[in-house]
Protein backbone atom coordinates (compact mmCIF):
# COMPACT_ATOMS: atom_id res chain seq x y z
CA UNK A 1 0.00 0.00 0.00
CA UNK A 2 2.83 2.38 0.90
CA UNK A 3 4.63 1.68 -2.40
CA UNK A 4 1.42 2.26 -4.33
CA UNK A 5 0.99 5.66 -2.69
CA UNK A 6 4.59 6.57 -3.55
CA UNK A 7 4.04 5.47 -7.15
CA UNK A 8 0.82 7.52 -7.36
CA UNK A 9 2.65 10.60 -6.09
CA UNK A 10 5.52 10.06 -8.54
CA UNK A 11 3.15 9.69 -11.50
CA UNK A 12 1.22 12.76 -10.40
CA UNK A 13 4.44 14.80 -10.28
CA UNK A 14 5.60 13.56 -13.67
CA UNK A 15 2.25 14.42 -15.27
CA UNK A 16 2.31 17.83 -13.60
CA UNK A 17 5.80 18.71 -14.87
CA UNK A 18 5.04 17.35 -18.35
CA UNK A 19 1.95 19.54 -18.57
CA UNK A 20 3.82 22.58 -17.29
CA UNK A 21 6.80 22.15 -19.63
CA UNK A 22 4.72 21.36 -22.72
CA UNK A 23 2.64 24.52 -22.56
CA UNK A 24 3.84 27.66 -24.30
CA UNK A 25 5.03 30.37 -21.97
CA UNK A 26 3.40 33.78 -22.26
CA UNK A 27 4.21 36.11 -19.39
CA UNK A 28 1.61 38.55 -18.15
CA UNK A 29 1.35 40.89 -15.18
CA UNK A 30 -1.21 40.09 -12.48
CA UNK A 31 -1.76 40.18 -8.72
CA UNK A 32 -0.84 36.75 -7.35
CA UNK A 33 -2.85 37.20 -4.14
CA UNK A 34 -6.04 37.94 -6.07
CA UNK A 35 -5.35 34.99 -8.38
CA UNK A 36 -4.99 32.69 -5.35
CA UNK A 37 -8.40 33.82 -4.09
CA UNK A 38 -9.94 33.16 -7.54
CA UNK A 39 -8.39 29.69 -7.69
CA UNK A 40 -9.52 28.83 -4.16
CA UNK A 41 -13.14 29.64 -5.03
CA UNK A 42 -13.37 26.51 -7.18
CA UNK A 43 -12.32 24.35 -4.21
CA UNK A 44 -15.01 25.67 -1.83
CA UNK A 45 -17.30 22.65 -2.21
CA UNK A 46 -14.47 20.10 -1.90
CA UNK A 47 -13.17 21.81 1.24
CA UNK A 48 -16.67 21.85 2.74
CA UNK A 49 -17.31 18.17 1.87
CA UNK A 50 -14.02 17.17 3.52
CA UNK A 51 -14.57 19.47 6.51
CA UNK A 52 -11.30 21.28 5.84
CA UNK A 53 -10.89 24.87 7.01
CA UNK A 54 -8.83 26.93 4.57
CA UNK A 55 -7.36 30.33 5.43
CA UNK A 56 -5.82 32.62 2.82
CA UNK A 57 -3.61 35.37 4.23
CA UNK A 58 -2.26 38.38 2.36
CA UNK A 59 -2.09 42.14 2.80
CA UNK A 60 -5.07 43.43 0.82
CA UNK A 61 -3.61 46.94 0.82
CA UNK A 62 -0.55 45.79 -1.15
CA UNK A 63 -0.50 44.22 -4.59
CA UNK A 64 1.55 41.08 -5.12
CA UNK A 65 2.33 41.82 -8.74
CA UNK A 66 4.13 39.13 -10.69
CA UNK A 67 5.11 38.79 -14.33
CA UNK A 68 4.89 35.07 -15.12
CA UNK A 69 2.99 32.68 -17.34
CA UNK A 70 -0.53 32.80 -15.85
CA UNK A 71 -1.51 29.34 -17.11
CA UNK A 72 1.71 27.88 -15.73
CA UNK A 73 1.22 29.41 -12.29
CA UNK A 74 -2.39 28.19 -12.32
CA UNK A 75 -1.12 24.63 -12.92
CA UNK A 76 1.35 24.98 -10.05
CA UNK A 77 -1.22 26.47 -7.65
CA UNK A 78 -3.89 23.90 -8.57
CA UNK A 79 -1.39 21.10 -7.99
CA UNK A 80 -0.35 22.45 -4.59
CA UNK A 81 -3.94 23.01 -3.47
CA UNK A 82 -5.18 19.59 -4.58
CA UNK A 83 -2.22 17.91 -2.87
CA UNK A 84 -2.84 19.92 0.30
CA UNK A 85 -6.48 18.79 0.28
CA UNK A 86 -5.66 15.18 -0.59
CA UNK A 87 -3.00 14.75 2.09
CA UNK A 88 -4.49 16.98 4.79
CA UNK A 89 -5.02 15.22 8.08
CA UNK A 90 -5.22 18.28 10.28
CA UNK A 91 -8.41 19.50 8.58
CA UNK A 92 -6.73 22.86 8.07
CA UNK A 93 -4.92 24.49 5.15
CA UNK A 94 -3.10 27.82 5.49
CA UNK A 95 -2.11 29.79 2.41
CA UNK A 96 0.01 32.93 2.61
CA UNK A 97 1.17 35.35 -0.06
CA UNK A 98 3.76 37.96 0.89
CA UNK A 99 5.54 40.58 -1.18
CA UNK A 100 9.24 40.83 -0.39
CA UNK A 101 11.25 43.45 -2.34
CA UNK A 102 11.05 42.45 -6.02
CA UNK A 103 9.63 39.01 -5.27
CA UNK A 104 6.50 37.29 -3.98
CA UNK A 105 6.52 34.38 -1.53
CA UNK A 106 3.64 31.91 -1.61
CA UNK A 107 3.33 29.33 1.16
CA UNK A 108 0.82 26.51 1.58
CA UNK A 109 0.71 24.25 4.65
CA UNK A 110 -1.79 21.51 5.44
CA UNK A 111 -0.84 20.50 8.96
CA UNK A 112 1.01 17.31 7.97
CA UNK A 113 4.06 17.19 10.19
CA UNK A 114 4.92 20.84 9.71
CA UNK A 115 5.49 20.32 5.98
CA UNK A 116 4.80 23.30 3.80
CA UNK A 117 5.41 24.10 0.17
CA UNK A 118 7.00 27.42 -0.71
CA UNK A 119 7.11 29.17 -4.07
CA UNK A 120 9.18 32.28 -4.70
CA UNK A 121 8.56 34.35 -7.79
CA UNK A 122 11.65 36.48 -8.26
CA UNK A 123 11.91 38.81 -11.26
CA UNK A 124 9.48 36.63 -13.23
CA UNK A 125 11.19 33.32 -12.41
CA UNK A 126 9.40 30.60 -10.48
CA UNK A 127 11.42 28.89 -7.72
CA UNK A 128 9.85 26.03 -5.72
CA UNK A 129 10.93 24.50 -2.38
Amino acid sequence: MKNRLKMDILIEKLLFWTELESSSCTKSNFDLSKRIVEIMEKYTLILKENDINCSVHFDASEESLVSVDKEGIDVVLDNLVTNAIKYSNGKRIDITSTGVADSVKFTIANGVGGVEKIIWIVCGDLIMY
